[in-house]
């Protein structure tokens, strides 16, 4: 995770960067398959930190729109 922690920081002192995106392979909250949370406790925190836009993954084959539950209070948009 350093590299990940190191890697951001200086992303963060880039003017020159408009969007943040990441893409990891498993969804952090998952429609099919339960949340992933090693992804919710170790990366959320560090993108939402440094100001990503958008989180993109590919796991569940569809397309899954959301947003990023606060409070430790995961409302999904498909259950609202």
């Amino acid at each position: 995770m350093e590299w990940i922690k190191k890697t951001l920081e200086e992303q963060s002192k880039d003017e020159k960067i408009i969007w943040k995106a990441s893409n990891m392979h498993h969804p952090m909250f998952g429609l099919h398959y339960d949340d992933y949370q090693s992804i919710i406790d170790d990366f959320k925190p560090l993108v939402e930190s440094h100001g990503y836009d958008v989180y993109f993954n590919g796991h569940e084959h569809l397309q899954h729109y959301g947003y990023t539950p606060t409070n430790n209070n995961p409302i999904h948009a498909w259950k609202k």
